[in-house]
């Protein structure tokens, strides 16, 4: 089983092993970087996070890819870097015990029957990781990722992210269960980081204020 699933995960990372994207796409190639890129053509770990590889082609220009779920990148593989099982690889950095999440005060509108702002903060500042919004009883309200700065833009253990939705209009779900607060879920799980989750309060619409 694990063999399978190696493969797989190997002939999923291939195209990106084999061709650095092109000027004519609609991204604009990165800025050269020889902190990252050691020699022209290599492939690197990222420093944070060990599910995401730089690819760099002849120019310096780091590309930045993410292995798939449950493996990471092992640039030590011989006889050359592959995506690998976590036990087969060493990270860069620490590996910490959780996400930190922390969420932030929602309001409910009465009129719209709509909960607003909820968000998530992510201590440890990955980008682009879902976080699931829901009730107290597990009612999904909305989903959201991981790519707003907050607070310190600067890569390292100290960076935050956020993710923030709101709920769609004409919830039917009874104001009592609103207001009783409301989850972020972070459901990642990995030798880097671990699975997450938050409470947050829910006021009424225009209530935020007037116990402050």
């Amino acid at each position: 089983m694990k063999i399978r699933r190696l493969l797989a995960s190997l002939a999923v990372v291939a195209p990106l092993l084999a061709a650095v994207p092109t000027t004519a796409e609609a991204a604009p190639p990165p800025p050269p970087n020889r902190e990252i890129c050691k020699r022209p053509g290599g492939y690197y770990q990222h420093k944070q996070d060990g599910r995401y590889f730089h690819q760099c082609d002849n120019a310096y220009r780091p590309y930045r890819h993410r292995c798939p779920d449950g493996l990471l990148f092992n640039e030590e593989a011989r006889p050359g870097p592959v995506c690998d099982w976590p036990d087969q690889v060493y990270t860069h950095g620490p590996r910490p015990a959780a996400t930190a999440l922390r969420a932030e005060p929602a309001l409910y509108d009465s009129a719209k029957r709509q909960v607003t702002g909820l968000t998530a903060i992510m201590k440890q500042g990955l980008i682009g990781e879902k976080i699931t919004f829901t009730t107290m009883t597990g009612v999904a309200l909305c989903t959201a990722t991981t790519d707003k700065p907050g607070g310190s833009n600067t890569p390292g253990p100290d960076t935050v992210r956020t993710a923030s939705c709101n709920s769609k209009t004409g919830l039917t779900i009874p104001a009592e269960t609103l207001l009783r607060g409301y989850k972020a879920v972070y459901a990642e799980n990995s030798e880097i980081f671990h699975p997450d989750q938050a409470t947050g309060s829910i006021k009424r619409a225009g209530c935020a204020n007037r116990y402050g």
